[in-house]
């Protein structure tokens, strides 16, 4: 194969492999979107409400009850609290790794226009 036939295979390939990154950013993206919003309604609808509700005030609840429903809530919270933190921590690699797919499109992208002036600067029988 002539160096023209090289590069241009080269180009193709590099094309294929920044398609597939874009694709596996799109998947990641989506991920993404799909956890935060179950952990925002997991903070707005359960952990910030269990967090400020307040044993002391119902009739209800008196003495070993009442310490025992209170010991019970704030373990709850902790893990929720943990889990939230999780989700977190997750989200976050997440974002790394889309951001390194977007790092990994720039380099194919580089050599790519790297090897465009390569082939540009053949001459028709190279």
């Amino acid at each position: 194969m002539s160096r023209r036939g090289e590069i241009r295979s080269e180009i193709h390939h590099l094309e294929r492999t920044i398609s597939k990154y874009r694709s596996y950013i799109g998947e990641l993206e989506a991920g993404h979107e799909y956890m935060a919003q179950k952990r925002n309604k997991i903070e707005n609808e359960v952990y910030e409400p269990e967090r400020a509700y307040d044993m002391t005030l119902g009739d209800l609840f008196r003495g070993n009850l009442e310490s025992e429903s209170e010991r019970y809530r704030e373990q709850i919270v902790q893990q929720i609290g943990m889990a939230q933190n999780d989700t977190t921590e997750f989200l976050s690699a997440i974002n790394r790794a889309i951001d390194r797919l977007y790092e990994l499109i720039e380099e194919c992208e580089r050599e790519i226009s790297s090897l465009e002036d390569e082939l540009n600067s053949l001459s028709e029988y190279d």
